[in-house]
């Protein structure tokens, strides 16, 4: 404000003066005094320097107020920087702490994955080493099995040899024998030849005489006979005798005459299971073998060609076949967790059955309110499940055994379904299956079990053991007696069935000691022993019936019942009266 009134009172004192060309001529023309002249000249001239004064003042507060703001807009160009600089900062640091986080998050993903393969990889090689420990078991089996079979072997052979050396020795004292008596009879000889020209010249003088009195003996005889025999036949006890030994005789025929009959090559290793069904009013075998091929049969062909092959993703070792919906099926299984389902009239795989953990070696059907089909299979991890065919399911696992299950059967009693399972345990369990509870458990062999069956015997459901102890147990289901115990094998005990022979029930045996032994059911006493060159692994009955036609006669329905036996060679003997 000072600098403006300043700046205006100077403007008007320039205008009161009048120009300087007036001022000389007004100085030249009138006579003015110079000193007031003088003092407004030096007033103005101060005012001038003050002007200026202020004006430099002025200009030095505007620089130092263009200063101050300069400084003030570079704080706050600074503070804005850094108030900048600390958000991109905040900013920069909740992004790299948004990608932390997603990061830790990732990793934690990452190591949820890992523990979770970890956990798998654990169980992995758990369920390998129970496999391995399983397949030692199956080395250590097979290696004992092997070494009882070459022990057996072996003692067979140093008794064939030591009754060898019996009979070489017996052979060469009786040669020494034969030579004494041939020099004996050579001097018998010399001495004979000499009497024997005495003795003709006897012979041919009494030759007539001896012809007379043998002719005159012959004729005595003959009558003597003739009255003997009427004596005989005319006796009602001898009579009888006679045709009761003829029926004797004729029964003997017929126990002897049960023999092999064919043979079925066609598989390359060990034959462990059987199964039939019948298709169109035929009745086909089913063989599964652990060459990995399923084979079917029909026995009325005489050729050893199969009608069909099928080959499944395993080594065989059980087989059952079942009917559902008019359609035949054939459940197999063996060396692998899985149980596969095969359609025979397309001939093709239809669906597989998982859920066990190990080797399944024992399988059975059994049909439920007269329409469910259902499924039992036993497992070397030590379980029995019940699977329904229609669902394709498992609807319940049986635990109670400790080692592995070799061996399924059904049975009926008091309108309700049981079953029974032979165990490597040495242990055969009996299961109710409406309530899936344990009813007992049978014991009384002293190694494994191998093969279990069961029978009706006047109504009372009986089962037969097979063991590992060489032994058959026989068991009341009743009241779960021992009923006997066969002993007559000389070696593990490896399949059993059951067959009818002249109406009669027989319950056949197969043993690593190369024999089939066939036992009657009505007393347990062994009917037969059928020798056979490689031990047999499974046994299955057959029945069916055929026409025999004659000459002028028509066709006679005739029912044969056929025990088939499957060996380790890969043969399958059939055998028959």
């Amino acid at each position: 404000m000072h600098l403006s009134q300043a700046i205006k009172s100077v403007r008007r004192s320039f205008r009161s003066f009048p120009p300087e060309r007036e001022l000389e001529t007004n100085t030249n023309g009138l006579d003015i005094d110079k000193e007031e002249e003088t003092k407004s000249l030096n007033s103005l001239k101060s005012e001038i320097i003050e002007l200026r004064k202020c004006n430099r003042e002025i200009q030095e507060e505007k620089l130092r107020e263009s200063k101050k703001k300069d400084e003030i807009i570079k704080n706050l160009r600074n503070e804005l920087n850094s108030f900048l600089l600390e958000e991109s900062l905040k900013t920069l640091k909740s992004g790299v702490i948004i990608q932390q986080k997603e990061q830790i998050q990732y990793l934690r993903d990452e190591l949820d994955t890992l523990a979770n393969k970890h956990a798998e990889v654990n169980r992995k090689n758990e369920f390998l080493e129970e496999e391995k420990k399983n397949l030692e078991l199956l080395l250590n089996s097979a290696m004992n099995e092997d070494e009882s079979i070459l022990k057996s072997e072996n003692m067979e052979l140093k008794h064939e040899i030591f009754s060898l050396k019996i009979k070489i020795g017996s052979k060469n004292s009786l040669i020494e024998n034969l030579t004494k008596e041939k020099e004996a009879v050579g001097n018998l000889l010399e001495t004979t030849l000499s009497e024997k020209n005495e003795i003709e010249s006897v012979v041919k003088s009494e030759n007539k005489e001896l012809k007379s009195q043998i002719s005159s003996l012959e004729i005595k005889l003959a009558s003597f006979k003739n009255k003997k025999d009427e004596s005989y036949y005319a006796n009602d006890n001898n009579q009888e005798f006679k045709c009761s030994m003829g029926n004797y005789h004729e029964l003997n025929y017929s126990i002897g005459y049960f023999g092999l009959r064919r043979k079925l090559i066609g598989h390359h290793d060990y034959v462990f299971a059987f199964t039939c069904f019948e298709n169109d009013g035929i009745n086909y075998l089913v063989s599964g073998s652990y060459d990995r091929c399923i084979k079917i049969w029909d026995l009325r062909k005489s050729s050893n060609e199969n009608t069909a092959t099928l080959f499944p993703s395993a080594n065989i070792y059980s087989l059952k076949s079942f009917e559902m919906n008019q359609t035949n099926f054939i459940t197999s299984a063996g060396y692998s967790n899985d149980i596969e389902i095969w359609n025979i009239s397309e001939k093709k795989l239809e669906y597989t059955l998982k859920g066990h953990r190990s080797f399944i070696f024992a399988l059975v059907t059994f049909v439920k309110n007269g329409h469910d089909v259902y499924l039992i299979s036993g497992s070397d991890d030590h379980t029995i499940k019940l699977w329904n065919l229609k669902t394709r399911s498992c609807v319940y696992t049986l635990q109670g055994h400790t080692n592995s299950v070799r061996s399924l059967d059904t049975f009926q009693k008091d309108g309700k379904s049981f079953l029974a399972s032979g165990s490597y345990d040495n242990s055969v369990k009996i299961w109710d299956l409406d309530d899936k509870s344990l009813i007992t458990t049978l014991e009384g062999h002293t190694h494994w079990i191998r093969s279990i069956v069961i029978f009706y015997k006047k109504g009372t459901p009986i089962l037969a053991s097979g063991s590992r102890d060489n032994t058959v147990n026989i068991w009341n289901l009743n009241n779960y007696q021992l009923i006997e115990t066969l002993r007559k094998h000389t070696n593990r005990i490896s399949s059993l069935s059951f067959f009818n022979l002249d109406e009669k029930l027989f319950l056949a045996s197969g043993s690593c000691d190369n024999t089939i032994k066939l036992w009657n059911m009505e007393n347990y006493t062994l009917f037969k022993s059928l020798q056979v060159p490689s031990h047999s692994r499974s046994l299955t009955s057959f029945t069916f019936s055929v026409d025999n036609k004659k000459e002028n006669d028509n066709a006679n329905l005739h029912t044969t019942s056929y025990l088939i036996s499957g060996h380790c060679d890969g043969n399958i003997m059939i055998w028959s009266k």
